[in-house]
């Protein structure tokens, strides 16, 4: 067998490409989930991101970043739609005798 040696496609290094390892993508990680918290409204809806260890603020407990500025407007788009008796009735049909 011959040795292959790892060396990752991003910086060079000993890890895979897909490593924490690997500061370009722990730099990638970290950039990524600070304009996550800047900006919460670009996750998708039903979307709790796990904000890990290395990217929390000493002051901030929160461990997840969450939409919810969409979960609000379903909310009150739920709560204000009116229930209508007639959108769930049988459509009329019509006689041909």
């Amino acid at each position: 067998h011959v040795e292959c040696s790892i060396k990752c496609h991003h910086c060079s290094g000993e890890h895979l490409s897909t490593d924490y390892k690997c500061p370009i993508l722990a730099d990638y990680r970290f950039e990524l989930v600070k304009e996550l918290k800047r900006h919460p409204e670009r996750l998708p809806e039903h979307v709790q991101l796990f904000i890990p260890a290395q990217c929390r603020d000493r002051n901030d407990r929160s461990h997840v970043i969450t939409n919810y500025q969409k979960n609000e407007q379903k909310s009150r788009a739920t709560y204000n739609s009116t229930f209508n008796m007639n959108t769930h009735a049988w459509p009329q049909l019509n006689s041909n005798s």
